[in-house]
């Protein structure tokens, strides 16, 4: 089994932010969340194991998806259970869970399709548009969670969605994309808008 992640400090994990292939504003979403958490130690995905994680899972990650992992995939690691909680999402986007973010506390990681057939083509074979992959869930409530966009290479945006509203689109034959929201534009707007890592039972706050 090749290492899941490998562990740097916040300078190296600078460092290796400026050489990525990033834009300058994704560049900046994550130069901030490190700045946000000085101190931390950081980790990212080996590309061993996302290659192996791809095989296994029969998937094919965006490249712009394996960019973030492989570069900066979060905070804390190995410190117990590992969540996130979001100061917002993006302010130009929404989803009916946003008066409730201060109690929401997500994992970020590569959650994978549902183990239930029905459950997983919803989201796979939603849209023309849109075939939706897990990458996290609220904790101690798996029917919340966040999904990218595998279908279109350019669309960079992470979703939010509740599996049983979009279940029940499915059942009275709406389009199960309506139940499905995009609340930030890129990974790098979603780092930037971490304000507290659970790491254990420690819960560092953003500066």
């Amino acid at each position: 089994m090749s290492d899941v992640f490998q562990v740097i400090d916040d300078r190296q994990i600078a460092a290796a932010v400026n050489q990525a292939s990033l834009s300058d504003q994704e560049r900046e979403g994550y130069l901030q969340f490190i700045e946000r958490f000085p101190g931390a130690r950081f980790y990212f995905n080996t590309s061993d194991f996302l290659e192996q994680y791809q095989a296994e899972e029969e998937v094919q990650l965006p490249e712009w998806f394996k960019e973030f992992l492989g570069t900066l995939a979060g905070a804390f690691p190995a410190e117990g259970h590992l969540s996130y909680q979001f100061d917002s999402f993006n302010e130009a986007l929404s989803s009916p869970v946003d008066d409730r973010l201060n109690e929401l506390w997500f994992t970020l990681n590569l959650f994978g399709w549902p183990s239930n057939r029905a459950q997983r083509q919803a989201l796979e074979l939603s849209s023309e548009q849109g075939s939706y992959f897990p990458i996290g869930v609220v904790v101690d409530h798996e029917d919340y969670q966040l999904a990218i966009n595998l279908r279109n290479p350019a669309d960079h945006r992470i979703y939010q969605y509740h599996l049983a509203d979009v279940m029940r689109n499915v059942r009275v034959g709406d389009d199960p994309a309506s139940s499905i929201y995009p609340v930030f534009l890129s990974p790098g707007d979603l780092l930037r808008h971490i304000a507290r890592i659970r790491h254990g039972k420690v819960i560092t706050e953003a500066v």
